[in-house]
């Protein structure tokens, strides 16, 4: 059946599959305890969109993001946990497994609007029938608001 494009692209999907889960603790050192597992959205019933975070035990974590439908969702925002850059670290939408390759990227910078529970958001592009999975590669602070210039008071009118 390998000679079949279609299905060399599901061995190559769930060979790399297998190989991303055991490499990543996020995704099964802490599977029976709560701790491990946090929803960040799973009420988006109208785009057939969850996303989800999985815990390491040493506090290293992973935000998965499922799209359910065969339709791209574009300027799409979760809220996710850490100021900083995150980075596509692994996608059922790679041209190897015979997706379309729409990926996000390893510079996903945080923008400062809080949503789901969260202080801060990224913007996402969903391939269609997807998951990928999104890691902070490189914690920040949140950005203090610039200082506005105080105007200097004009001088009071001095009457007699």
């Amino acid at each position: 059946m390998l000679q079949y494009k279609e299905h060399k692209d599901a061995q190559n999907f769930f060979k790399a599959v297998n190989h991303f889960y055991l490499n990543r603790p996020e995704l099964w050192e802490i599977d029976f305890d709560w701790s491990g597992f946090e929803w960040i959205s799973n009420d988006d019933y109208t785009q057939s969109v969850i996303a989800f975070r999985r815990k390491a035990k040493n506090g290293h974590e992973l935000v998965a993001v499922c799209n359910f439908v065969p339709v791209q969702r574009d300027n799409y925002k979760i809220g996710v946990p850490l100021w900083g850059e995150w980075a596509e670290v692994f996608t059922s939408d790679s041209k190897e497994f015979g997706g379309e390759g729409v990926t996000n990227g390893r510079a996903i910078s945080t923008i400062d609007e809080p949503m789901h529970g969260c202080e801060q958001s990224v913007e996402l592009t969903l391939p269609a029938n997807s998951v990928f999975f999104l890691e902070c590669v490189k914690p920040g602070v949140k950005p203090r608001p610039k200082a506005l210039k105080k105007e200097k008071p004009e001088p009071a009118l001095q009457t007699e």
